[in-house]
């Protein structure tokens, strides 16, 4: 589980850069929504 979540964070980190400005708080609210899912499993 923790390599999973750990690269779920690694791409949602990676695929801002393909983002458009309109599309940065949804991104922000998925990343802050899978690291706190993950965190949920230490």
């Amino acid at each position: 589980e923790n390599w999973a979540c750990r690269l779920a964070i690694d791409q949602a980190r990676n695929n801002v850069n393909f983002l458009i400005a309109d599309d940065i708080e949804k991104h922000h609210w998925l990343h802050q929504w899978s690291y706190l899912t993950c965190k949920k499993t230490f």
